[in-house]
C-alpha cells in the first residue's frame, strides 16, 4: 500500500512552510490541494508559493517542474483561470503523480479535494445534467443553499454561499449520489463498485493538521492581506478581471471580487480591507468545520512533532 502524507488545515496557518521542511528532510514532493492555486495569474491572492517553472532532466527526460525552495510542487500554477477543475480531476491527476513520487506530500486546505483523493470519493464522476442545471439556474442563492443543506449538510457547511456555480454543481453531485443509493447501483465511471474502487486505490495516510484559535487566524489573515496589498494584489486583480470578466471573478471568490469593487471606486480602501479579511476568515471557518469530521488527523503544534510522526510513519 502506497504511503502519502497529507498536511491540511485552514488558510494562513503555515501548511506550505511545514510541507517544504518535511519534503527536504524526507525527500518528498508536494501535491498542492488548493482549488485556486492551480490557476495561472492567481498568485498573490491565493498565497501561492513563490516558485518558478524550471526544466530539469530526469532519467534522460526533460520535465518542466514548478520549484519552490528546490522542492517540486505539483498541480499548481498550470491552468487558465477561465477553465474549471473538479475534485475528480484533482483525484485522477494526483493518483497518477503518486505512482511516480517516492514520498507524496498532499498539502492544502481544500478538504473536498483531499477526500476525493484519499477516500476514493466518487462525487466528481457525476456527469453534467443540463436539464437540472437549467432549473437550478433560475433559483436564488438562498434557495440553492437551502436545497444543498437538505441534500448534503456536510458540503453545505463548507461551500461558498455566494458562488452560484459551485452551489449548482454541489447539488448536481448530491442528487446523483442520492439516485445511485436509491437505485442500489454502486457503479461509477470506472465500471467498478464503490467497494472495489476503495480496494484498488487505497493509501496508507498520515494526516498532519495545523490550526490556531479563531482570533489568531483572523489576525494572521489580516496581516497577510496587508502584505498582499503591498505585493500588488490590486494590480493582479485588475489584470485578472480583464482576463476572465466579473462573473468568473465572482466564482473564483474570496478577496478578488471585493478588491475589484474597490478598483471601481464602489467601496473605500478600509471597507475593502475589512470585507476581504472577513471573507477569507469565514472561508477559514468553513475549512475548520470540514476537517473536524476527520478523526485521523494529528493536530500538531511544532515541526518536531511533525517530524517525529513522519519518521514513525515511514518506518
Amino acid at each position: 500500500m502506497e504511503k502519502i502524507i497529507v498536511i491540511l488545515g485552514p488558510t494562513a496557518t503555515g501548511k506550505t512552510t511545514l510541507a517544504v521542511k518535511l519534503a527536504k528532510k524526507f525527500h518528498g514532493e508536494i501535491i498542492s490541494a488548493d482549488s485556486r492555486a492551480i490557476y495561472r495569474g492567481l498568485s498573490i491572492g491565493t498565497a501561492k508559493p513563490r516558485g518558478k517553472w524550471k526544466t530539469n532532466t530526469i532519467d534522460g527526460r526533460q520535465l518542466c517542474l514548478f520549484l519552490y525552495k528546490n522542492i517540486p510542487h505539483h498541480i499548481v500554477d498550470f491552468l487558465s483561470p477561465k477553465k474549471s477543475f473538479s475534485a475528480h480531476d484533482f483525484a485522477i491527476k494526483s493518483k497518477k503523480l503518486i505512482r511516480s513520487i517516492d514520498l507524496p506530500i498532499v498539502t492544502g486546505g481544500t478538504g473536498f479535494w483531499i477526500d476525493a483523493l484519499v477516500n476514493n470519493t466518487a462525487l466528481g464522476n457525476t456527469s453534467p445534467n443540463q436539464d437540472l442545471r437549467k432549473k437550478l439556474a433560475k433559483k436564488s442563492l438562498g434557495q440553492l443553499f437551502g436545497q444543498l443543506k437538505k441534500l448534503d449538510p456536510n458540503r453545505a457547511s463548507t461551500i461558498q454561499r455566494s458562488n452560484k456555480r459551485r452551489l449548482i454543481r454541489a447539488i448536481e453531485i448530491a442528487v446523483n449520489i442520492l439516485r445511485v443509493k436509491r437505485s442500489g447501483i454502486e457503479k461509477f465511471s470506472t465500471g467498478l463498485s464503490a467497494d472495489k474502487q476503495a480496494q484498488t486505490i487505497n493509501y496508507h495516510t498520515l494526516y498532519l493538521g495545523i490550526n490556531f484559535p479563531n482570533t489568531t487566524i483572523k489576525k494572521r489573515i489580516h496581516k497577510r492581506f496587508l502584505l498582499w496589498l503591498k505585493q500588488g494584489l490590486a494590480a493582479e486583480t485588475k489584470k485578472l478581471t480583464k482576463q476572465v470578466g466579473k462573473k468568473r471573478l465572482k466564482e473564483i471568490g474570496l478577496a478578488y471580487p471585493i478588491v475589484a469593487e474597490y478598483l471601481e471606486e464602489k467601496i473605500t480602501k478600509p471597507e475593502m480591507i475589512e470585507r476581504s479579511v472577513n471573507s477569507i476568515y469565514h472561508y477559514a471557518k468553513r475549512q475548520k468545520t470540514w476537517f473536524k469530521r476527520n478523526k485521523k488527523i494529528h493536530w500538531i503544534k511544532t515541526y518536531k512533532q511533525a517530524e517525529k510522526l513522519t519518521k514513525r510513519f515511514l518506518k
